[in-house]
């Protein structure tokens, strides 16, 4: 594998920079699709929270890659970061009775898409540049998180055009268990590291408010997500 401390192509510099800006750019969206699910116009709690997890992945994702760039002599400013789709506002969805779980899983499947497609381009690039550790990035979790996010949309979309059921029953039905199943994994896997030097690592985030309500999305993704350090 090429030493992470090589200096790293422009040209593939340039592409990662545009995949974190899309990166931040998902969060953006998924942020403010989520905090609309959780409005008493909407009342999609669970859809609020699964969209919430998606969003923090985007962000630890993006910070990667910016550890990266700094590691091999790139440099990214937060410039051109803007949201990947139009969001709607409380008002506007609120009034879409009926649809408004599909229209927020459509939004959050262009969304994965659009971050999907850049992911598979830098992976495409990196590996005509012959950079080992940046195709490595990609394929141990980057594009397999992606892929798995996408199945997992489209199969709530399709159940849900098929099964003639009121929205709020779908997502108690189908949408909260996958958040439950989530919760669940972070607990196996607390269980299974608590003997082990993460222990450390968890007095840290309990000391720096990460498992406490407003840090704990960021702790569950850490445990779900978590992309093996390169450099």
């Amino acid at each position: 594998m090429e030493h992470t401390g090589i200096k790293i192509n422009k040209e593939l510099e340039q592409l990662i920079k545009e995949v974190i800006r899309v990166q931040l750019g998902a969060e953006l969206t998924l942020t403010q699709l989520s905090a609309l699910c959780m409005t008493d116009k909407v009342n999609m709690i669970h859809t609020g929270e699964y969209l919430n997890q998606l969003s923090v992945v985007k962000r630890i994702h993006a910070q990667k890659w910016i550890e990266l760039l700094a590691v091999r002599g790139g440099q990214f400013r937060t410039e051109g970061i803007e949201i990947i789709v139009p969001v709607p506002c409380k008002e506007q969805l609120g009034n879409e009775q009926g649809k408004q779980l599909k229209i927020v899983l459509d939004l959050a499947m262009c969304v994965e898409k659009r971050v999907t497609e850049l992911v598979k381009k830098l992976h495409y690039v990196a590996r005509m540049q012959h950079d080992s550790v940046v195709v490595e990035m990609v394929e141990a979790k980057n594009l397999p998180k992606q892929m798995e996010i996408i199945r997992q949309l489209e199969a709530q979309l399709q159940t849900l055009c098929k099964q003639d059921v009121p929205e709020y029953l779908f997502e108690k039905l189908t949408i909260k268990p996958l958040v439950e199943n989530i919760k669940q994994r972070v607990h196996r896997q607390l269980a299974m590291q608590l003997m082990t030097p993460f222990g450390q690592q968890q007095q840290q985030h309990q000391q720096m408010g990460l498992t406490g309500p407003i840090g704990q999305p960021i702790y569950q993704a850490e445990l779900l997500f978590p992309v093996k350090r390169m450099f």
